[in-house]
């Protein structure tokens, strides 16, 4: 046997043929091994399969429908405790439940609030500066009286006659003349502390809706007294 194995060792060329082979009848002998041990695990498992066959049973709930072992062909009984099966266990949901929860059909609807208005606060009445014009021209003193008068112009030029002008005190309206050709001429009276024509309240004219300042005040009593005051008219 030792003068084969150095026969065929002899020389490199007989070596390479050698060890070739020893490698495929190697590989032919893992082949015929691996097939051998497949066919005989596969032969035992159908055995034991036909010899024993295990009866899965799983547990259902009212709500949960039975499960079915596919893989083995056998259902299981409702109520029966599961044993160890090969295949898994069904485990039974409530996901139809917690979607009809999750829905609301059942619940009381919430009232809806109906909104309420605010309700809007009292507007005070404007106030007007020193109060309403006071007519003392019936009082007889002539320390209650007083006349305001000027020019006249528009554009320019001596404004028509018979147009009518109002004094303002403070922005309060006042008595009201007409105008001559070029002139206008207004008498007013002094009023007390709660009259928009008291001692002090500046004096405005309006003519045709438009306010033009005179720079002149009511006098604190003046008898008689008259106040220029030009109205220009662009």
């Amino acid at each position: 046997m030792l003068g084969l194995l150095r026969r065929f060792f002899a020389d490199p060329a007989h070596q390479a043929l050698a060890w070739a082979a020893l490698g495929i009848a190697g590989i032919a002998l893992a082949a015929a091994g691996l097939w051998l041990y497949q066919t005989g695990d596969n032969s035992g498992q159908a055995i034991r399969a036909q010899a024993v066959t295990p009866t899965p049973t799983v547990s259902v709930t009212a709500t949960a429908p039975a499960a079915t072992n596919t893989s083995a062909g056998v259902s299981p009984s409702p109520g029966a405790t599961p044993s160890p099966s090969p295949s898994p266990s069904a485990t039974p949901t409530t996901r139809a439940e917690s979607r009809h929860e999750s829905s609301g059909a059942d619940a009381e609807p919430t009232p809806t609030p109906t909104p309420v208005p605010p309700t809007p606060a009292p507007t005070e009445p404007p106030v007007i500066a020193g109060g309403p014009y006071c007519d003392t021209t019936s009082a007889g003193s002539p320390a209650t009286v007083i006349r305001i008068a000027g020019n006249f112009t528009v554009g320019g030029a001596a404004g028509p006659e018979g147009k009518t002008v109002t004094l303002l005190f403070d922005g309060v309206a006042g008595p009201s003349g007409a105008t001559v050709t070029g002139g206008y001429g207004i008498t007013y009276s002094i009023g007390s502390s709660s009259c928009a024509n008291r001692p002090g309240a500046s004096i405005s004219l309006a003519y045709e809706g438009r306010v033009y300042p005179t720079g002149a005040a009511v006098p604190n009593g003046n008898s008689g007294a008259l106040q220029l005051a030009p109205l220009t008219v662009d």
